[in-house]
C-alpha cells in the first residue's frame, strides 16, 4: 500500500502497491521551506486517518527528514511539524520513522537541491554557496529496494532509522561535479558561513546494520561517480 502521488511515493509503486502487510505514508509535507499551517494539518489529519484505517499489523513506514538533527534548522516551522509527525507515527505500532536527506528524482521539486543546481547553470544563473556546507543526496531510486530490506529486520521495529548517502560532499564540490556534466561553467557567488561549521553534523551518521543494507542495494553510493550519475540522470 502506497499512499501519496509525489517521487517517492511513486518510486515505492511497483514493490510496495499490492502489499497489505505495509503502508508507505509518502504524502507529507516535503518543502523544507513550507510555513503553511493548512498544509502541516493536511498531512496530520491524512496520517491519523491512515492510522485508523490501516489493518492489524500492518507495518507504517513515514518519512521524515535528516535536518531534524541540524541545530540550526530547529525551530523552523518545518522542523518542528515533522517532529510532531514522527511522535504521531510513534503513537501507532508497528511503525518505522525513515530520516532522509536530500532526494533527486524526475519531475521533482524545482527548488529542490539538485533541480536548482542543474538549472542554475544551464540558465546562467548565479548561485549563492555558503561555505563549509555539505549536502547528502540520495536517489528515490535507490530507496525502495533499501527499505524493503530493512523491514526485513526485526531490530528496526518502532525504530527511527536513518537512511542516507555514506559519503556527504562539499556544495561546491558538487556544483564542480553539475559544470563537468553539464560542459558549462556555472557564476557562483561565495557566501561566509558563520557559527557552526555543517561538514561536521551529525545529522547523516548511519548505523552500522543501515550502512551494510545501503552499500549492499547500491555499491557505488559512498564514491563521486553516483553523484555525476545523479546529475546525469536528471538533466533536464
Amino acid at each position: 500500500m502506497v499512499i501519496g502521488s509525489g517521487i517517492i511515493a511513486n518510486s515505492f509503486l511497483e514493490i510496495f502497491k499490492d502489499r497489505h502487510d505495509i503502508c508507505i505514508f509518502a504524502s507529507g509535507v516535503s518543502s523544507s521551506i513550507c510555513e503553511s499551517e493548512h498544509e502541516f494539518q493536511r498531512e496530520e489529519k491524512l496520517l491519523a486517518g491512515t492510522q485508523k484505517e490501516l489493518p492489524d499489523g500492518c507495518l507504517l513506514i513515514y518519512f521524515s527528514t535528516c535536518s531534524v538533527k541540524r541545530p540550526s534548522s530547529e525551530h523552523t516551522p518545518y522542523i518542528i511539524h515533522k517532529k510532531r509527525m514522527e511522535k504521531v507515527v510513534k503513537s501507532y505500532s508497528p511503525c518505522l520513522v525513515i530520516r532522509l536527506p536530500q532526494t533527486a528524482g524526475l519531475n521533482g521539486n524545482p527548488d529542490n537541491f539538485l533541480n536548482f543546481i542543474i538549472h542554475s547553470i544551464k540558465n546562467n544563473k548565479e548561485i549563492s554557496i555558503w561555505q563549509n556546507v555539505e549536502r547528502n543526496l540520495l536517489d528515490v531510486d535507490d530507496l525502495p529496494r533499501i527499505i524493503e530490506e530493512i523491514t526485513k529486520q526485526k531490530e528496526f521495529k518502532n525504530k527511527t532509522v536513518t537512511v542516507a548517502n555514506p559519503e556527504s560532499y562539499d556544495v561546491i564540490e558538487i556544483v564542480r561535479l553539475a559544470e563537468k556534466v553539464i560542459s558549462k561553467s556555472a557564476t557562483i557567488k561565495i557566501e561566509k558561513q558563520q557559527g557552526q561549521d555543517l561538514r561536521r553534523s551529525n545529522e547523516f551518521l548511519l548505523d552500522d546494520s543501515i550502512l551494510k543494507i545501503i552499500s549492499e542495494c547500491n555499491s557505488e553510493l559512498s564514491e563521486q561517480i553516483y553523484i555525476e550519475k545523479l546529475i546525469q540522470k536528471y538533466l533536464r
